[in-house]
């Protein structure tokens, strides 16, 4: 084999590319609602007036409202899911804080109504995603066939997805298969030690 098979990209890496490939179109919603939460967390006053509008909003949720790191898309599933949860309270903010709106509307403005639609549509994608990336960065001894699992299964829910009657998230489905077939989607590339194993 004189080395041809020793080489794996890390998986884990390769989930978190094809990923930002898919969000290259839409990356302003992810922005909006990065921006938002970050206001809200930038100072102890700004914090107190969001949580008041949790509560005026009657959210049940516990946690807060937290960001996502860039390089880590699962941390943009945890954030969006969240962000999810306390929509009205960023509604509600925006009607009470003009700040909000002026330091918000500085860069790509406040999330829209669209914009939560949007990410509330994507959020089961993102979970798969997520849930592969903490199965694999959970174990201690990640073997092919757990590796080639996760790759094929996500193959096949992007394929699903590729096919939505939403057409923003089917373009978004078609950039990320583009990124899936660079890595796991040609035979010939494939790690065949990892396919034999799965056999």
């Amino acid at each position: 084999m004189e080395g041809d098979y020793v080489h794996m990209c890390c998986c884990e890496h390769i989930l978190n590319l094809i990923v930002k490939d898919g969000f290259k179109e839409n990356i302003d919603v992810v922005m909006r609602i990065h921006v938002a939460i970050k206001y809200v967390r930038s100072s102890h006053s700004r914090l107190s007036k969001f949580k008041a509008c949790v509560e005026q909003q009657n959210i049940e949720f516990k946690g807060l409202v937290c960001l996502n790191v860039e390089t880590r898309w699962n941390s943009t599933y945890l954030m969006s899911k969240v962000a999810l949860k306390h929509q009205k309270a960023f509604e509600e903010l925006e009607m009470q804080d003009k700040k909000y709106i002026e330091e918000l509307e500085k860069g790509k403005g406040v999330p829209t109504f669209g914009d939560f639609e949007f990410v509330r549509g994507i959020l089961p994608f993102l979970k798969l995603f997520s849930d592969a990336t903490m199965r694999i960065s959970g174990s201690s001894y990640v073997t092919s066939n757990m590796y080639m699992f996760e790759a094929f299964g996500i193959g096949i829910k992007i394929k699903q997805m590729c096919a939505s009657k939403d057409v923003i998230i089917s373009m978004m489905t078609e950039n990320m298969k583009k990124k899936y077939d660079k890595y796991w989607g040609n035979p010939d590339r494939l790690n065949m030690s990892c396919v034999a194993s799965k056999i």
